[in-house]
């Protein structure tokens, strides 16, 4: 692992952000780019986060891939309309990752494995324990405290059961990105 010296950086304040449930609506194994819609709130959320000075990555858990649903190319597809309909509304979304595999595979990338936060604050030079992490599934929320993140648990998605049966309990619980994005400004001014 490359050593990372700018950590201590205070402009490098990351949200890290689950896709499906969490951004865009929750279609099981979504392979068609046209099916994309934003939940509510979403869009709001990520030009507040960004209007606020924070940098956006998305991981996601992709098993559609590894069972044979959905093809990388059509994952790029997804991932290229995505970004350039964030990007016509202004957003800027620094990365996408995501675990291809299927989960009997015990692979270290499917979250709540931290393989791919790890690669990402390699890459963008951040500290997971400085940064937010906000989803609508259990997984999210364990996999963001495994990292030493801020965890939020969005109602959208799967995240109203989620409230009702997530072991690993979140920091904080909001309705949408909107929300979460609120409250992550607020922290972030109070310096947590």
């Amino acid at each position: 692992m490359r050593k990372n010296s700018s950590f201590q950086n205070p402009f490098l304040r990351y949200v890290i952000l689950d896709r499906d449930g969490t951004i865009i609506e929750n279609h099981p194994y979504l392979s068609d780019p046209e099916k994309i819609t934003f939940l509510p709130g979403a869009l709001e959320g990520l030009k507040r986060l960004q209007k606020a000075g924070f940098n956006m990555i998305i991981i996601s858990n992709q098993s559609g891939i590894g069972r044979g649903l959905i093809t990388e190319e059509q994952l790029d597809q997804i991932h290229s309309r995505l970004t350039n309909l964030l990007m016509d509304e202004g957003v800027t979304i620094r990365g996408i990752y995501y675990c291809p595999h299927h989960p009997d595979d015990n692979c270290l990338c499917r979250k709540p494995g931290l393989k791919l936060m790890q690669t990402a604050a390699c890459d963008f030079q951040f500290d997971p324990h400085e940064s937010y992490m906000v989803g609508d599934s259990s997984v999210d929320i364990e996999f963001g405290k495994k990292a030493g993140s801020y965890t939020i648990l969005v109602r959208t998605g799967n995240g109203r059961e989620t409230e009702l049966t997530c072991v690993t309990k979140p920091d904080s619980i909001v309705d949408t990105l909107a929300d979460a994005a609120i409250v992550i400004e607020r922290l972030s001014n109070e310096g947590a």
